[in-house]
């Protein structure tokens, strides 16, 4: 089952996730591939993360998240040397009786050069739950901190962004 048939609800549910879910990264890369949450763990480096300030969908509190480094991916991945941005497709949970949004969001590839950004699939040592963004969220460098970007299901590498980038949408343009 490919990342864009899968219904949102049963790709954000808590139980079972690594056995249907799968990040696909594809676009200027040498080929798509597509991610488990156990094959993301298995393939990266594992790195903690300390999330610092409370943003937009940031929990509270003292947390440790678990992931990877998304430069690690996009290196293992053999990005085109064409590709300028990075594209997250990602669900927003709404409440409790509206339908998941999928939102689209793009940061320019040398964001990596300058910031750490993680793919985060684990917090305080258990996965992460649909109220907590998870299958995998993208943690994003932002002023204070880091802003998540929950649900991801997908990262395409492009030359030109075809949505809001995210230096706008931390200045408060929606994404």
């Amino acid at each position: 089952m490919t990342a864009s048939t899968v219904d949102p609800q049963q790709a954000l549910a808590p139980q079972k996730r690594d056995d249907f879910y799968r990040l696909t990264v594809a676009g200027l890369v040498s080929r798509t591939f597509q991610f488990s949450l156990e094959d993301l763990n298995f393939n990266f480096a594992e790195k903690a993360f300390k999330p610092i300030g409370v943003g937009r969908g940031h929990p509270e509190g003292e947390s440790t998240w678990t992931g990877c480094l998304l430069n690690e991916l996009i290196d293992f991945v053999a990005a085109s040397g064409q590709a300028r941005h990075i594209e997250f497709v990602h669900w927003l949970l709404g409440q409790e009786n509206s339908q998941p949004q999928r939102l689209t969001c793009s940061i320019p590839i040398t964001t990596l050069e300058q910031e750490e950004v993680g793919l985060v699939w684990g917090q305080n040592g258990e996965f992460l739950s649909s109220e907590q963004g998870g299958p995998l969220v993208a943690l994003l460098p932002s002023s204070g901190g880091y802003q998540q970007l929950s649900g991801v299901s997908r990262i395409n590498l492009v030359l030109l962004p075809s949505v809001t980038t995210w230096a706008s949408a931390t200045q408060g343009v929606t994404v």
